[in-house]
């Protein structure tokens, strides 16, 4: 039974935090039964460890898709309704006195993975890796082609709650003091360590036309909702995206970036990063994309997102 309707995203620019911060959110639920609740207003910190384990019965998540895909991959009761391309700043950096400027220029250098042990999953080791496969995959060469060395970040706040974003303290040392070669980053704080360190961008991943080499932990960004919330709440589910459509489609460029759906090309996309995270062991085994995703939710929130008036499901027979 849903007694509670909750909502979480990750910092990353996303759909759900448009709507979230143009009062949209409010607006449709802030009065309606059940409530709808932020996870990180919690003050219940088992309750935010569900932004990545997905065990909570009314939550919508909409963030990275690492933690997404781990969660599914263990077995967590989800189903996939939308993704979105996501665009963040990612880049490779090197030292200015590397000579290396250009991806091909990592042939046969150090590179540095931050390893999290205390995480339930390391999020910033997946995506620096396959930051580097991506940067790397451009010059022709793969990850045997460098040498990977993993730098501990095992901070206390980190092994408590997962919830540390990232600020690539670790890797950002070690490229200081010459330790690697190179480092990759992402968002504001991965800006603050090529600026800080006047860092070569060896490759700028984030703004690749190509999905394919953008392709990381936020592209695409995944929308996932528990299964009973689904199976019970169709009709949450569908006013939810609803919203998300509404408030991505006043924003301009940036919300068009950010709109929700499940095209074939965002699942292409997907596919590929979840066959990375199994091979390199980030999640326990295969998530069949096809039986994880049901697009009757985005569609009818379509229908709703263009005119407020349509019949919408509010139960749905479990299968």
């Amino acid at each position: 039974m849903i007694d509670g309707l909750w909502y979480t995203c990750c910092p990353m620019p996303t759909a759900t935090a448009l709507a979230a911060r143009a009062g949209l959110l409010e607006a449709e639920f802030g009065h309606g039964e059940p409530p709808l609740r932020r996870l990180q207003d919690t003050a219940g910190r088992r309750l935010l460890t569900h932004h990545f384990e997905h065990g909570l019965a009314g939550l919508i998540r909409e963030g990275g898709n690492v933690s997404a895909l781990w969660a599914r991959a263990r077995g967590a009761p989800t189903r996939l309704v939308a993704l979105a391309w996501g665009r963040q700043y990612q880049a490779v950096l090197a030292r200015p006195d590397s000579g290396i400027t250009a991806p091909a220029d990592l042939a046969g250098r150090t590179v540095g993975v931050p390893c999290s042990p205390g995480r339930r999953v390391d999020v910033p080791a997946a995506a620096a890796l396959r930051g580097f496969e991506r940067a790397l995959h451009t010059a022709g060469l793969g990850l045997a082609d460098v040498r990977v060395l993993t730098i501990p970040d095992c901070s206390e706040e980190i092994t408590a709650t997962g919830l540390t974003a990232d600020d690539h303290r670790s890797v950002a040392a070690a490229l200081a003091t010459g330790t690697v070669d190179a480092i990759w980053v992402r968002g504001q704080a991965g800006e603050a360590v090529r600026d800080a360190l006047g860092a070569v961008e060896v490759a700028a991943l984030g703004d690749h036309p190509d999905p394919f080499v953008r392709a990381g932990d936020g592209t695409p960004i995944l929308i996932t909702v528990h299964a009973d919330l689904l199976e019970e709440r169709p009709d949450l589910v569908i006013r939810y995206l609803a919203v998300l459509l509404r408030a991505t489609r006043r924003c301009g460029e940036t919300g068009r970036a950010l709109e929700p759906g499940l095209d074939g090309d965002r699942l292409a996309v997907l596919a590929e990063q979840s066959a990375f995270l199994e091979l390199h062991g980030f999640i326990d085994g295969h998530v069949d994309l096809g039986t994880w995703a049901d697009p009757r939710p985005l569609q009818c929130a379509g229908e709703l997102a263009a005119d407020p008036r349509p019949t919408i499901p509010r139960q749905r027979n479990r299968r």
